[in-house]
């Protein structure tokens, strides 16, 4: 299944859409000896295209995307029958987390990743959102290295928040700005 599997209820099959399409290691340069030398797939979400309304899957992590797409780095999509690049400008890097978030500000379902460099900011690495559209970062700071993201409705509040968890324990994106959420996590 070349590191990526899905399950049809009885058996694991394969998502690739022919044996000659396969996940690489990006070509990085003289990026440094601490890369990894094989694809990794790190994060997995559905999400819906904004721009024709049908579910993908979304697939984050450290690789290149041949022959589908050769530019496919660090972000892809599958949409049941072929690989994609991931539309808008961005660096993908390492994608260690991706998931979906109802902004309560807007309504809008959007994609949500970590170790993307938002356009206008190169170099900068951190937390962004898709909207179907371009991506855009969430807040000047917040947590760095994210590991997971969830979405979750408080009691008593009318929308879910976006909690992200790492090595800084667990912080809250409520459409404005992040925030520590309790004590004594110290890293998830």
């Amino acid at each position: 299944a070349n590191r990526i599997a899905r399950y049809d209820g009885a058996s694991w099959r394969t998502v690739l859409a022919a044996s000659s399409h396969s996940f690489r290691a990006p070509c990085c340069g003289g990026c440094g000896a601490f890369l990894p030398l094989f694809p990794e797939l790190r994060a997995l979400t559905r999400w819906r295209d904004p721009s024709d309304g049908r579910f993908k899957l979304v697939v984050g992590g450290w690789f290149a995307l041949t022959p589908d797409d050769p530019s496919a780095d660090g972000l892809a999509l599958w949409d049941g029958l072929a690989w994609s690049r991931f539309p808008g400008t961005y660096y993908a890097g390492f994608i260690d987390a991706l998931t979906t978030w109802t902004d309560p500000t807007t309504s809008r379902e959007l994609l949500v990743g970590t170790w993307i460099a938002v356009p206008g900011s190169s170099g900068t690495y951190g937390i962004a959102q898709y909207d179907g559209v371009a991506w855009t970062q969430l807040g000047s700071t917040g947590p760095q290295n994210v590991i997971v993201f969830a979405s979750f409705q408080e009691p008593g509040v009318s929308f879910a928040a976006l909690f992200a968890g790492g090595p800084f324990g667990v912080q809250r994106w409520d459409g404005v700005s992040w925030t520590t959420t309790g004590s004594g996590t110290s890293t998830v």
